[in-house]
């Protein structure tokens, strides 16, 4: 299966489980938002995003949107 195909199933998937997978990749991907961000989620089922220092840059926003589908 290419990246492209596991993209586009990526993409049909509901909310709550393409959070899931962006979850999953900010924790175990390769990506440099890794070592700079965590990403979990509350008891009300919102996400929380954590970043070193409490300082979210506009690059880092970049990075984490790049890890969502």
């Amino acid at each position: 299966m290419s990246a492209a195909e596991v993209i586009e199933q990526i993409k049909e998937l509901p909310a709550n489980e393409r959070a899931q997978v962006a979850r999953f990749i900010a924790e175990n991907g390769n990506s440099t938002a890794r070592r700079k961000i965590s990403i979990s989620t509350e008891v009300d089922g919102l996400p929380v995003i954590r970043a070193n220092g409490g300082i979210i840059t506009s690059q880092l926003v970049h990075e984490i949107e790049s890890l969502t589908p």
